[in-house]
């Protein structure tokens, strides 16, 4: 009787240490999802679409070090995907356009290689961010770092040379609008990355 009275008061012992363990250990994990959370959000106050730098950012939230460079990374990292997303859209679009061969047509076939520019811009201030941890010294740094913003200046320049091209050719307001949409999107996370 003496021995089961002992492991009945054992037992309820036990579950309380684990459950107090496991909320110290959930709270510690909140601290750390609010820290990162707050990080992100004072970061994307700097860019011209903050929403967005949020939405984009949010699986950085979850992180456990808080790295600007980190956070630039994922910035380029999401540009480059919708920049690779708009390439196959606009291209999809070409090949539908290809029968009328008008300035329609032609506007996008260009738009298509100005993304195509931009995705390779973006690719490499994505390389060159990478090198930038061990970039040797202040001066390769700032060397770097100017490369990296120079980049996806040009890549930036080249969506929007796109949505210029598209707004004087295209006479169907419907592939104006898809087509504007996808690269305004685009535009928007490249400035924010940018930022």
């Amino acid at each position: 009787m003496h021995r089961l009275t002992m492991a009945g008061f054992i037992t309820p012992t036990l579950a309380l240490s684990l459950a107090v363990a496991l909320m110290a250990s959930n709270a510690e994990s909140c601290r750390r999802c609010s820290k990162a959370r707050a990080f992100v959000e004072a970061s994307c106050e700097a860019t011209r679409y903050p929403r967005l730098c949020r939405e984009s950012l949010s699986r950085y939230i979850y992180s456990s070090n808080q790295s600007r460079q980190q956070l630039a990374q994922i910035a380029l990292t999401v540009s480059l995907a919708r920049a690779r997303y708009a390439r196959a859209y606009v291209t999809n679009l070409a090949s539908e356009l290809k029968a009328a061969k008008g300035m329609e047509y032609e506007a996008v076939r260009d738009c298509i290689d100005q993304i195509s520019d931009s995705v390779g811009q973006l690719s490499q201030s994505l390389r060159e961010l990478c090198w930038i941890t061990g970039a040797g010294g202040e001066d390769k740094f700032t060397w770097r770092r100017a490369n990296v913003e120079t980049w996806i200046s040009a890549a930036l320049t080249d969506q929007t040379t796109c949505l210029d091209g598209l707004r004087g050719a295209a006479r169907t307001v419907g592939v104006r609008a898809d087509v504007k949409g996808v690269v305004v999107n685009l535009v928007e996370a490249s400035s924010n990355a940018l930022a």
